[in-house]
């Protein structure tokens, strides 16, 4: 969902597979905002091998390299924490948001292992696999202002409470600036 336009829309299948019946995706988007365009990408890696997931965060790079003409935000699930290769190797061509915001702060988004316990702490979470990547533009740059983690504890329905996910969510507040 977006409150601005959307153009572009593009998806890839991530290689390699990591198996006959998992396949993993980016999608793109340009969302056209005030301020201009900015392209939007989502993915979530395998949780397989990590020689995989690795294979599959530079098949990531490839396509975002390929489609990006604007200032942009990669997110998703990786599905590797912040000290893996694949994470060290984007973060030396993207801006991690989250440790941007947050240089002290663990971050951990995931998992919540029994989405029917509903009186676990509000944070039971053990590791941090989630990001927000930045990616500069050609004209532009895209500066993080606050990275929150959200929906880390179950919401009161109806019903009664429920999770929402077993990962919490990310929500950053960027802002885009013309280069010096």
């Amino acid at each position: 969902l977006s409150r601005y336009p959307l153009a572009n829309l593009t998806f890839t299948e991530l290689q390699p597979r990591a198996g006959f019946y998992e396949n993993r995706v980016v999608l793109h988007a340009t969302a056209e905002i005030p301020e201009g365009p900015i392209d939007l990408f989502v993915t979530h890696l395998t949780n397989g091998r990590a020689a995989v997931n690795e294979a599959q965060a530079k098949s990531l790079l490839a396509f975002v390299q390929t489609e990006a003409k604007y200032p942009a935000i990669v997110a998703g699930d990786f599905n590797a924490v912040e000290t893996s290769v694949q994470i060290l190797w984007l973060t030396e061509r993207w801006e991690d948001s989250f440790r941007t915001a947050n240089p002290t702060s663990p971050g951990e988004t995931c998992c919540v292992s029994d989405l029917s316990d509903l009186t676990s702490t509000p944070f039971p979470f053990e590791r941090r696999v989630d990001y927000l990547f930045l990616v500069p533009g050609t004209k532009m740059a895209i500066r993080p202002v606050a990275v929150v983690r959200l929906f880390d504890m179950p919401y009161e329905t109806a019903a009664g409470p429920l999770w929402l996910s077993d990962h919490a969510g990310l929500l950053a507040t960027v802002v885009l600036e013309p280069h010096p």
